[in-house]
């Protein structure tokens, strides 16, 4: 059998397996919730198995656009070092590439409100206005960028080979189950000031695990509307830092300096979001 069919039934096992995991909260501060984590790594199994077939079947020549904006719902981390590593290689593309990931990034913060409306809609409610202000400004930059210059015939995730990628989403499930135990035990130990801390480190690797586990907090009136917001927002400036760090790392300055831009454009435009709210 064929690699694509090893995996997929793999995948339907995940799917399988699914209704017979407990639906219950188990541990300290009642932070596993087994089926919440089966159905997250369900998740991230899911996104990059599509996305494999994505990019083998659509190709890099049309599939640039489709491969950096499907794969910022499995990591915009990983995009966005994928085409700070293309720039080393070949600087002429430093446009098209901040472009794309400039797109990777801003797709995530809808992402995060569709998250936010899926699992507690009053939450997602009360972060809507500074997702909005930041994807907008995210877009305008983006149109800028995709009028400024050729585009580049590159698929940015040739490093993903298989299909289906378990030891990802394992490592996923297994994050997020230590970042709701930290937010939880923090929480209920030094009150809702803990939160911005757990959030802000946290989020270095991944903001999805942050979402979800401060939106439980919410659902459990441990924390307010108005700290979940900032949180939230602080978890979104540090896994831009890292991101930051990896466009210079992975690629070169003038790609960091760019990155940093889109950054400052995303960050400064939900800031201005927050301070609309607050008027």
């Amino acid at each position: 059998m064929t690699k694509e069919v090893v995996d997929g039934i793999a995948l339907a096992v995940l799917f399988a397996v699914r209704p017979f995991i407990p639906d219950g909260r188990y541990g300290p501060f009642d932070f596993f919730a087994p089926r919440s984590l089966w159905t997250a790594m369900i998740v991230v199994s899911a996104v990059g198995f599509v996305g494999y077939f994505l990019r083998k079947y659509v190709g890099a020549h049309r599939g640039r656009v489709l491969a950096a904006s499907f794969g910022s719902l499995v990591s915009t981390t990983a995009v966005t070092a994928a085409l700070a590593a293309e720039v080393r290689t070949s600087p002429d593309r430093q446009r098209d590439c901040w472009y794309a990931a400039t797109l990777a990034n801003v797709i995530q913060l809808p992402r995060m409100l569709i998250v936010l409306g899926a699992i507690y809609p009053t939450m997602a409610q009360a972060f809507a206005i500074p997702v909005l202000f930041g994807t907008v400004g995210g877009l305008v930059l983006t149109y800028r960028l995709r009028h400024r210059g050729p585009s580049v015939q590159t698929d940015e995730l040739t490093s993903q080979t298989r299909p289906l990628n378990l030891r990802s989403a394992l490592a996923f499930a297994a994050y997020l189950a230590a970042v709701n135990f930290a937010g939880s035990a923090l929480t209920n130990e030094y009150g809702t000031s803990a939160i911005y801390v757990t959030s802000f480190f946290g989020a270095v690797l991944d903001v999805d695990s942050i979402t979800i586990s401060v939106t439980d907090l919410v659902e459990r009136s441990m924390v307010s509307h108005d700290v979940a917001r900032l949180s939230l927002v602080l978890a979104i400036a540090a896994n831009a830092i890292v991101k930051i760090g990896l466009s210079g790392i992975n690629g070169t300055s003038a790609f960091m300096k760019n990155m940093a831009l889109s950054f400052l454009v995303i960050l400064g435009s939900m800031a201005v979001g927050l301070i609309v709210m607050a008027i």
